[in-house]
């Protein structure tokens, strides 16, 4: 087993939503709230996702019961959806459920948390669900809605998003997949030799992304046994990764360096993108022998049974 890394109590036991009457506006889903069909335009819906999917991690790293928090998740992914299919379709009327309703919306576009990072969450969650509609609706997002977002992506992340498309599309085989993720290789490789790239960037790179796309290659090569080392090597990557409290080198605009307390990161304490990698694994029929706190299996198995979802996930998404 690869327990999670420290974090402080203190902090956990603050920040983590707290089900119950006096604490109702802090946890509830946002759908109950009737008013918000009729104003959903009005919503900075990205927010709402991110805040819900914190809500979910903190509850989750609690330990608070599964049937307080769960419904959080399914929220989260919707309003994901839909917030891109909103920066992907600027003046056309979007139509997408929210709990068991539908809201629309006037596309529009943004520059605003559409970059692949927000859309790699989103996508994880989709895998997760096994939600086939969900997951064609990111991949109808545009590239140049990400590379329009502010702050501008790196060629990395371009280059990460186009892998892990790949990975799933329906109209692609895995030579595909596998080419996309060579070409991925390709630009981190290059990257770590620029002297001039940020160092923070660099470990990134070689930290968290290099490993899951060696994972990603295991699942498609069918090798169960060299996917389960990736895996556990991707794992403890991770695990070193949000370990460290760093300050940043000072740069030359900067009066201070600025910190960087990653344990207390809610980021890094689950491996949404090995998790994802993992529900892949599964359904391709490959055997996760790997435990571990930052992939809860019950996630990656979709073992939902008996948690409140309060509608039909195949009629509303």
């Amino acid at each position: 087993m690869i327990n999670r890394h420290k974090i402080r109590e203190e902090f956990i036991e603050i920040w983590t939503p707290k089900p119950g009457e006096k604490s109702d506006d802090n946890f509830k889903c946002i759908p109950s709230i009737s008013e918000f069909y009729s104003n959903i335009d009005r919503y900075n819906i990205s927010y709402l996702g991110e805040e819900q999917l914190k809500n979910f991690t903190f509850s989750l790293v609690a330990n608070l019961l599964q049937e307080e928090y769960f419904p959080l998740i399914h929220y989260s992914r919707q309003y994901g959806i839909l917030h891109f299919k909103k920066a992907s379709n600027p003046d056309q009327e979007i139509k997408q459920a929210i709990g068991d309703r539908e809201g629309s919306v006037k596309g529009r576009l943004t520059r605003h948390n559409v970059g692949t990072d927000y859309w790699e969450k989103i996508w994880c969650l989709c895998m997760i669900f096994r939600d086939k509609k969900g997951q064609m609706a990111l991949l109808e997002v545009p590239k140049i809605v990400h590379e329009n977002a502010y702050p501008e992506p790196y060629v990395e992340d371009l280059a990460m998003n186009s892998a892990i498309r790949h990975m799933q599309h329906p109209d692609l085989n895995d030579g595909h997949a596998m080419e996309a993720l060579g070409r991925a290789f390709e630009v981190i490789k290059n990257l770590d030799k620029d002297e001039d790239m940020y160092y923070i960037r660099r470990e990134m790179c070689l930290w968290l992304d290099v490993p899951l796309l060696r994972v990603f290659g295991a699942i498609l090569s069918k090798d169960e046994a060299q996917y389960n080392k990736e895996l556990e090597e991707a794992i403890n990557l991770h695990k070193e990764f949000y370990s460290i409290f760093y300050y940043y080198e000072k740069e030359p605009w900067e009066e201070e360096p600025q910190e960087w307390d990653r344990p207390m990161d809610e980021n890094g304490w689950i491996a949404w993108r090995l998790l994802a990698a993992a529900s892949i694994a599964y359904d391709r029929g490959l055997n996760t022998t790997v435990e571990s706190e930052y992939i809860p299996s019950w996630l990656y198995k979709a073992e939902f049974d008996g948690l409140p979802i309060f509608f039909d996930l195949e009629k509303y998404g």
